[in-house]
Formats: C-alpha cells, structure tokens, sequence
C-alpha cells in the first residue's frame, strides 16, 4: 500500500515538473506544490496507521495470554473442589459405617435388658412363693419372724438399690443420647471416629457387665431355689432352717456390699462419660470453627469464578434451515464457541445472569430469499431488541444483526426467540448468539 502510495507521489511529481517546463506558468507551479505537500500529508498518515495498528495487534496478543491463564486458574479451581467433594463423601460413608454398629450395640443392650426383666419377674414368683411358706412357718418360730422381717428390710435395700441402679443407667442413656448428638455434628473425620470407637469400647465393656450382672442373678435364682427347698425342709426340722436362714442372711449382706460397690463404679463411669463430653463439646466448637473458615474458603473461590462471564454460540444444524415454524420457537444455539462461566445452556438457549451487573450482547444471522428472519432477544418475559429481513425475490441470502447492553440482577434470564413462519440458516459459523459482563454492580 506504501509503495503503491510513494510511486503515485513520484507520477505526480513528474507530470508537475512537466507542466513547469512546458508552460513556465507561476500559478500552475503553486498548485503542483499543493499537491505535493498533500501527498507527502497522506504518506504520514499511513505510517501513523501502521504504527497503531502494530500497537493493536501487541495488546490483543496480551488480552488472548491473560485469558488463557484465567482459563487455567478456573480448571484448577474446578480440581480442588472435586477433591474437597470426594473427600466429604468418604467421611459421610464412614461415618454411616459407625453409626450401623452403635445401632447393632445398642440393640444387644436391649435383648440383654429384657433378659434381666424376666429374670426379675422369675424372683418375685419365687419371693411370693417364700411369703407363702414363712407364713406357715410364723406359728413355729418367732426367732424365724425376726429373721423373715430382717430379709424384708435387706430386700428393702435391694430393691432401693435396684432403683438407684435403673436411674444411674437412664443417665448413662442421656448421657449416651447427648453423645450421639453431638458425634453426628463432629465434621473432623479422624478424630471423631477415634472418639467413637472409645465409646464402642466402652459400650462393649458395659455388655460385659450387664451379661455378668444376668450371671450373677442366674446364680441368685439358683440360690433361691435352693433356698425354697431348704424352707419346705425346715417345716420339719426348724433349727436347721433358722441356721440356713442365718447363712442366707450374710450371703444378702455380702450381694449388698457388692450391689453398693457395683453403684459406686457406675458413678465413676458416669463422671468420666460426663467429662468426655465436655471434651467433646470443646472439640466440636473446633470443628465449627474449622468448617467455617473452609466455607468461607469455598465461597471466596466461588466469588473468584464467576467474575469472568463470556459465551458465545451457533445454531449448529448441518447446514440447514431451521424452521419455518408454526408458532414462536426459542432459538437453540447448540455449538458452543465459548462458555466461560457456564452460564449459557446449549440445550435451553437460555443465558442465566450468575451475577449482577452489566452485560453485552450480540445476535446475528444469515437467511435464504424464500420465507424471511425475524429474531427478537428477550430478557425475562421483555423484549429489548429485534432483527428481520423480508423475503425477495432478486436476491439470495442476507446477513442482519444486533447489539444491546443490558443491566441484569443474578437469576436474570436473556434468551433469542425466532417468529412464526420465518427460518435463519443452520451451520456453526452462520447463525451466533454471544455476550459478555462488562463489569459488576
């Protein structure tokens, strides 16, 4: 272009000199040299042009390398936060894991409850049956009616000691209960399965003295039927049985100390399952304290997301028409070019506002002579802009477009709509739908 220019100026110089030779005239010099300085004008302007140009083409190839490592961020965004998801479902399965066993434990808690109940009812057969007899033996003995009102009061006891017993265990129940409640909200996987598996122990340890509690009853009921015996023995011999009730007497004495023992070591239990909780509370005001912070994390990351919004789309459509159509269709744009932000959908063709702010966009076709486009771009329900072209017979295709800032809120919905009875052609290059946030509001 330059060269074509410079050899243009040097034509014109040449025919002026001529004219200055051939006809000597002052004015026709002047006007050479007017021409002249003009083309020497233009010559600057060029170079001017080719300057800023190169100047464009160097700011265009930083804006492609500052997208491109934008792009990257974004993909290793992406990667963490897969890796942040599989992990959470991990712990999830694991916890699940731990709470099917304390179930299976508990259960085995509550067939070995039932057992001391039947236990307990077999006992108080038995009780009712030794009422029946000391009262057959009350006309013979009064040594044996004070022994009968001394086993009286050391049921008495037994029974006080029984209730304390039921009322420790329905605080170790709450105190349990408490435990679950505030395992399930423990979001720290290693610890809190630690700390489970201790209650697990623990749980395990109290069965085991449960089962020994149901044989040391066992072996109460054994004793009494031996004890029944002795008394339907005694009938005949009252001495003997004054003695064997004396025996029987120390033998409740000695189940009563150990009955007491029993209750002191379920208060120890009690206060060390009393601290663990409070150990747990502290460890779950952590955890909160942790989970915060990574949501905090994660909403900070989202946020850097969606500050780049940038789509554009074709019909696709294998060199195609799409429609006519009988009734207003929304315009699909199944290729996608760019989805930055994916907050295009190429199976709706609707665009959905991730964020507040302002927006450009631009629709452009390319339509056959036989039944005419006509598209409208809509935000929500509302139209904003619109382009046609009327079907001719003494052409064959043309090529129409639009352009529109809009202000959009987040949830905002902008979408092109093709009227009824008119077509635009369908290929990945033709036919676009595109748009980008300018900035944030």
């Amino acid at each position: 272009m330059r060269l074509t220019i410079v050899l243009i100026v040097s034509l014109f110089s040449g025919l002026i000199l001529a004219q200055e030779d051939d006809n000597a005239s002052g004015t026709q010099s002047c006007d050479a040299c007017e021409v002249s300085e003009k083309l020497k004008a233009m010559e600057t302007r060029l170079i001017d042009t080719d300057n800023r140009l190169m100047d464009t083409d160097n700011r265009l190839k930083d804006t492609d390398n500052r997208l491109k490592d934008t792009d990257n961020r974004l993909k290793d965004t992406d990667n963490r936060l897969k890796d942040i998801d599989n992990r959470l479902k991990d712990t999830d399965n694991r916890l699940m894991d731990t709470d099917n066993r304390l179930k299976d434990t508990d259960n085995r808690l509550m067939d070995t409850d039932n057992r001391l109940k039947d236990t307990d009812n077999r006992l108080k057969d038995i009780d009712n049956r030794l009422k029946d007899t000391d009262n057959r033996l009350k006309d013979t003995d009064n040594r044996l009616m004070d022994t009968d009102n001394r086993l009286k009061d050391t049921d008495n006891r037994l029974k006080d000691t029984e209730n304390r017993l039921k009322d420790t265990d329905n605080r170790l129940k709450d105190t349990d209960n408490r435990l679950k409640d505030t395992d399930n909200r423990l979001m720290d996987t290693n610890n809190r399965l630690k700390d489970t598996e201790n209650r697990l122990k623990d749980t395990d340890n109290r069965l085991k003295d449960t089962e020994n509690r149901l044989k040391d009853t066992e072996n109460r009921l054994k004793d009494t039927d031996n004890r029944l015996m002795n008394t339907e023995n005694r009938l005949m011999d009252t001495e003997n049985r004054l003695k064997d009730t004396d025996n029987r007497l120390k033998d409740t004495e000695n189940r009563l100390k150990d009955t007491e023992n029993r209750l002191k070591d379920t208060d120890n239990r009690l206060m060390n399952t009393e601290n663990r909780l409070m150990d747990t509370e502290n460890r779950l005001k952590d955890t909160e304290n942790r989970l915060k912070e990574s949501e905090n994390q994660i909403l900070e990351l989202n946020n850097k997301e969606k500050k780049t919004v940038v789509f554009s789309a074709a019909t696709g459509g294998g060199e195609n028409t799409i429609g006519p159509f009988n009734t207003d269709t929304t315009l699909i744009y199944r290729t996608l070019i760019t989805n930055i932000g994916a907050a295009y959908s190429p199976f709706t063709g609707i665009f959905v506002a991730p964020v507040p702010g302002v927006y450009y966009f631009t629709i452009f076709f390319h339509v056959g002579r036989d039944h005419g486009a006509h598209l409208r771009l809509y935000k929500n329900n509302e139209l904003i802009i619109l382009t046609h072209d009327f079907p001719a017979t003494y052409d064959r295709a043309d090529n129409g477009g639009n352009a529109v800032f809009l202000q959009l809120v987040q949830g905002d919905q902008v979408y092109v709509r093709l009227l009824a009875k008119t077509h635009v052609w369908g290929t990945d290059h033709h036919t676009t739908f595109s748009g980008f946030l300018v900035t944030e509001m």
